[in-house]
């Protein structure tokens, strides 16, 4: 009994020292069918947040995340492959937000745009995948950040937006790879999606296949311990 209690306790004082969220958007795909379309409102809380997208989208059984996902296929033909994930009330307009995925390449010869966009469709930023690499434009210009993914190498990106600075950094595998980079639009002004978008392919069809899982998008509340 005195395990149980010193292991309660200290799961208390993990708690309380790494602070609070609130969850404005999420989707791990569990509840889905296999084969099908994602569902508009992801399961779970919150309740309203939801997905909106067109094109080549399916729910797999992905076998090395050992979960189920959603696979992004660029189609052969129009029209583009696009998924936006859109958070539940707002506006949110200030404080931090973390944007955290889990996501690996089946084909990459295609450029996947992923951006971080307002109600009024201003980005905070751009990233692209492509060739195993992962590129950045921001109100800084532009970088190739570092690190290589070729397909079937599982990586997980957290997006980190301070809305009251106006800046953002970038880790993959917890490793920093961008950080304090300015929003891309002076316009851009609430959190509202994250997008991810194949272009169609209409003048050539270089394939790109993206798989994406437990996608959350959420508020920092601050740390549970103030320290004086």
């Amino acid at each position: 009994m005195k395990k149980k209690g010193l292991l309660l306790l200290f799961v208390l004082i993990l708690f309380a020292i790494s602070g609070s969220w609130l969850t404005v958007f999420h989707a791990d795909f569990e509840t889905d069918v296999p084969g099908s379309t994602p569902v508009t409102a992801p399961d779970g809380d919150p309740p309203n947040d939801r997905l909106n997208f067109d094109g080549d989208l399916e729910i797999i059984n992905s076998a090395p995340l050992g979960s189920k996902a959603l696979k992004i296929d660029r189609s052969t033909t129009p029209p583009a492959t696009i998924l936006e994930c859109i958070t539940d009330g707002g506006p949110h307009t200030n404080g931090t937000y973390y944007i955290e995925f889990k996501s690996y390449a089946e084909a990459d010869e295609s450029g996947l745009g992923i951006s971080v966009q307002s109600t009024s469709r201003h980005k905070a930023l751009q990233m692209g995948f492509k060739d195993g690499r992962y590129g950045l434009s921001s109100g800084d210009g532009q970088d190739m950040l570092a690190g290589t993914y070729p397909p079937g190498t599982i990586h997980s990106i957290r997006i980190t937006m301070n809305m009251n600075s106006r800046k953002f950094s970038v880790a993959i595998n917890d490793v920093q790879v961008a950080l304090d980079k300015t929003f891309l639009d002076v316009g851009f002004k609430d959190l509202y999606l994250i997008r991810f978008n194949y272009v169609p392919a209409i003048v050539e069809a270089f394939p790109g296949v993206y798989i994406v899982d437990d996608i959350s998008i959420k508020k920092y509340l601050g740390s549970g311990i103030k320290c004086r």
